[in-house]
């Protein structure tokens, strides 16, 4: 048996070209003592060898783990977002929370408690900021997937790591085309 999660970001704007900043803060919000924090240090390394592959400088850089910040208003936030992305998948959203918007870095991971469908919400205001939320049961491939969203890359056809749906458990590696954009988006020629 096969069990497959849909997993959605939703589109950033047809003009918006904008790409993660070199060394782009990554908060990650969870319990020090939770085990998924290893998981998305290994999809941060999965990001930085095919960077490293591809010639171009990794925009992921500092992690710190915030386990101070508190969480309901950011649960609740993720909460209300999937729920709009699984009715219309459009739209801007409700209003971020305060402590959302005070996180001083591009990538906000919310190591949610929730069961909730994983994904990657570009925030409303200056430069690419985005808030990524796995639930409880996100593995590595679900996190380097969200990820790669925050670095620009969208939903592909049927083969590479930003396919839709994914199968839980499935190892799938970038395509060309994933690739290709990545050299695009990040300066390097193909």
């Amino acid at each position: 048996m096969h069990l497959v999660l849909l997993l959605f970001a939703l589109p950033l704007a047809a003009e918006d070209t904008s790409v993660l900043a070199a060394a782009s803060r990554l908060v990650v919000v969870a319990d020090a003592d939770d085990e998924r924090i290893a998981t998305v240090r290994a999809a941060i390394a999965f990001w930085e060898d095919v960077f490293a592959e591809l010639q171009l400088q990794c925009p992921l850089g500092g992690v710190t783990v915030d386990s101070s910040s508190p969480r309901r208003s950011l649960e609740t936030y993720a909460r209300s977002l999937a729920q709009q992305a699984g009715r219309s998948g459009s739209g801007p959203g409700p209003p971020a929370p305060r402590e959302l918007l005070e996180q001083d870095a591009a990538i906000v991971l919310l190591l949610s408690q929730q069961k909730l469908m994983p994904f990657a919400w570009p925030l409303q205001g200056s430069g690419p900021r985005f808030l990524v939320a796995l639930p409880r049961d996100a593995n590595v491939e679900i996190a380097k997937h969200e990820l790669g969203h925050t670095l620009g890359l969208r939903h592909g056809a049927s083969t590479g790591l930003m396919c839709m749906p994914c199968a839980a458990g499935s190892r799938r590696e970038l395509n060309a085309a994933e690739r290709r954009e990545l050299q695009r988006l990040y300066g390097a020629e193909p």
